[in-house]
């Protein structure tokens, strides 16, 4: 997985493993996405909330909230306010929401998403943090694949409002194509270098390591490798340690991916090296205290 990405639709690689910058800030705030993240993370902290609860909690009907989150009704500058105070936003976020929020509610909904999909600068990396939006992509490969929100949902083990709003992000980055009938991984990263610290990378390597202790206690043997070794090094050839592990994961995946096979599943591979002994002198950053 990268330490950080860059999202360039343009450039086609073999994989949809790199990295990239730091995201940049979007220009304007974008309330459906706000919203949208906001019911994720509640679904997160209890897999039982609905989408029934949060329009209760925000005191308005399912049906129209639900509509605002698929993008077919805009976001009028009463509803913002209203949901701001509930969800906590501070005045000045609030009234940059109101700001750039559709002005009425009859607003064309091309002109609504155009607003929206400013916040792409800003999420190029944020968004994929959460590993389910790599899943989707190679999700789409494999045979018999159904581009419903509740097949790639049960799937993958999320909510439906996380395979929504995923799908949504995709759309938006153009990794993902809407065809007829169904969904088509349609971009790549581009490899540019970065920093392996940003907290969107930890974000996603936590979760990943957190799926490899689910399936060491879930999953038949028959479905999984997982081992390890312990081992003193001489660490001037960590570099090209590194270099090798990136080299066998992409040999790993060209082996496990051939162009004219069958694909059924989607398969996770993790790989941590990492040291036990502990320097005192540096910090998380690799900086002397």
């Amino acid at each position: 997985m990268p330490e950080s990405l860059q999202v360039r639709p343009r450039d086609v690689n073999k994989s949809h493993q790199s990295q990239s910058r730091s995201p940049e800030k979007s220009e304007h705030p974008d309330s459906r996405v706000f919203l949208q993240n906001s019911l994720i993370k509640k679904c997160q902290s209890n897999p039982r909330y609905s989408l029934r609860a949060f329009a209760k909690y925000l005191g308005t009907e399912p049906s129209f909230l639900s509509k605002i989150l698929a993008g077919k009704r805009s976001v009028t500058p009463k509803f913002i306010e209203r949901c701001g105070q509930k969800l906590g936003l501070a005045p000045n976020e609030l009234k940059s929401f109101i700001e750039h929020s559709p002005k009425t509610t009859n607003t064309d909904r091309s002109q609504v998403l155009s607003a929206g999909y400013q916040t792409l600068t800003h999420d190029h990396f944020q968004i994929i943090s959460d590993w389910y939006h790599f899943a989707i992509l190679e999700l789409t490969k494999i045979e018999g694949f159904r581009p419903e929100e509740k097949w790639i949902a049960n799937k993958l083990n999320i909510t439906v409002f996380e395979a929504r709003d995923a799908i949504q992000r995709l759309v938006r980055l153009k990794l993902l194509k809407k065809k007829i009938n169904t969904l088509v991984a349609s971009g790549s990263f581009s490899t540019v270098g970065g920093p392996a610290t940003s907290a969107a990378f930890r974000k996603l390597q936590i979760r990943i390591l957190e799926q490899a202790i689910e399936a060491l206690q879930n999953t038949a043997i028959e479905d999984r490798d997982q081992s390890a070794i312990t081992m003193a090094i001489d660490k001037s050839k960590l570099p090209e340690a590194k270099l090798k592990i990136r080299e066998f994961r992409r040999s790993l995946c060209q082996f496990l991916q051939p162009k004219k096979a069958q694909k059924t599943h989607v398969f996770q591979l993790a790989i941590s090296l990492f040291p036990i002994t502990k320097d005192p002198k540096k910090s998380l950053k690799g900086e002397s205290k």
